[in-house]
Order: C-alpha cells, then sequence, then structure tokens
C-alpha cells in the first residue's frame, strides 16, 4: 500500500459478521493493531477476545469519545483502565471497563466527506433522488422493538440517560450547506435517525430552515403511529 496506518477501526454489521471477522484475521497478519466496534453484542462478551485474539480491542456503547481518548491514551502510554466503554486485552486477562454514558451528539464534528467519493454511498429509500448525502441529525429511540439495534443499547444502558437526543438545527443546516459546496451534483439528503419525529418541534425547525436554504428533497424513517 502506498500508505501507512497506525490503526484499522472497523464496525462491524450483524449480517456480515463473520465475513468482517475473516477479513479481520488476513489483515492482522500485516501487524495492524485492529479496533472492532459495532451492534453485534456478541463482540461485547469478554471471550470474544479469547478466542480472537488478532482483534486489539473492542468499542461498546456509543464509542466516537472511547475511541479518541484510547488513541491519546496510547500515543502517551498511559493506564487504559479509566477509559469507560472499552474491551482489551491487559496483566494477562481480558478486561471491560465501565460503560461510557450516552454522549451529546453536539459535541460530535461533521463526517469528514472532502475529497471522498460520496457519489458511491447509495442510499435512495423511497425513489430519493441521487446522488444524496447522509446526515445524522438525531441519535437515539425510546422504542425497544426487539428486531432492532436500539434494543440492546437500552439494554446497555439500562434505562439509564434520555436515549433520544437532537443536534442543533443550525447545525445541521451549516453541514448541508458545506455538502453541496463539496458536492454540487448533490440532489437529496438522508437523514440517518434512529427514528425521526419525536421532537416535532424540532422536525418543524428543521424542515422550516431547509426548504429556505438547502431545497432539495429529504427522506428521514419515522413510525407511522408517530405521524399527525
Amino acid at each position: 500500500s502506498s500508505q501507512e496506518f497506525d490503526y484499522l477501526v472497523t464496525e462491524t454489521s450483524i449480517p456480515s459478521y463473520y465475513y468482517d471477522l475473516s477479513l479481520l484475521k488476513k489483515i492482522s497478519k500485516d501487524r495492524i493493531p485492529i479496533i472492532l466496534c459495532g451492534p453485534n453484542s456478541e463482540i461485547y462478551n469478554t471471550d470474544f477476545l479469547k478466542e480472537h485474539a488478532f482483534i486489539d480491542f473492542v468499542l461498546y456503547g456509543e464509542y466516537e469519545f472511547t475511541l479518541l481518548e484510547l488513541i491519546l491514551a496510547i500515543q502517551e502510554g498511559e493506564d487504559l483502565f479509566n477509559i469507560p466503554g472499552l474491551i482489551y486485552s491487559g496483566h494477562d486477562q481480558i478486561r471491560k471497563n465501565l460503560s461510557r454514558p450516552l454522549c451529546d451528539i453536539n459535541l460530535l464534528p461533521w463526517p469528514y466527506r472532502d475529497g471522498l467519493p460520496m457519489h458511491k454511498y447509495l442510499d435512495a429509500p423511497g425513489e430519493m433522488n441521487t446522488p444524496s448525502v447522509q446526515m445524522v441529525a438525531s441519535r437515539g429511540c425510546p422504542f425497544t422493538c426487539a428486531f432492532c439495534y436500539n434494543h440492546a443499547k437500552a439494554k446497555l444502558y439500562k434505562g439509564k440517560g434520555h436515549f433520544v437526543r437532537t443536534r442543533n438545527v443550525d447545525d445541521c443546516i451549516s453541514e448541508m450547506k458545506k455538502a453541496r459546496t463539496l458536492y454540487p451534483r448533490m440532489r437529496g439528503v438522508i437523514l440517518q435517525n434512529d427514528i425521526l419525529g419525536i421532537d416535532k418541534k424540532w422536525v418543524a425547525e428543521f424542515s422550516a430552515l431547509y426548504a429556505d436554504t438547502i431545497a432539495l428533497p429529504w427522506f428521514g424513517s419515522v413510525r407511522p403511529d408517530m405521524i399527525d
């Protein structure tokens, strides 16, 4: 490869779980430390690292700040014991640190889209116009449907905290303005929210400002029993 990497951070999905592991095992032969995360609860068990020694770290729960603290701790040579949401091998045993509280999603930076082939991220539900850009405007869902990963999240946090958190509307619009500058061929926006419509005031405010500034078709998922 023409590039060298210090770490590989990869998110596994439930349908691709076994394929992902087989691929990561091959990649690990290049001695790249592998950091695994994702909604499959099997990776949250300490036995997982015993059985898959080629994985160096597992992040569980909402992992953005866990990842940041992990990389900083490794660079500074600090103990990993105090990093919430981390599973790792240390002192000849697998350690699972305490879980991390739900984060304020307004503290998260925008996705790094500059120079990426966004047209290849094909996500066009409901006959949505393409190419489209994906954006997360909220996170969490108060419902605990058994088929959804939010059910596992609710069990992980044991009902603590408020699962639904929305981003500042102005910040969402600013992100879309930047995306339109980067990708003038953009023809739609997909809101990758866990659920849309919990905060109807937010939806109304976002819709009005979006119509005045972006004025492209947009899509979000909602439960039909929540529509008024």
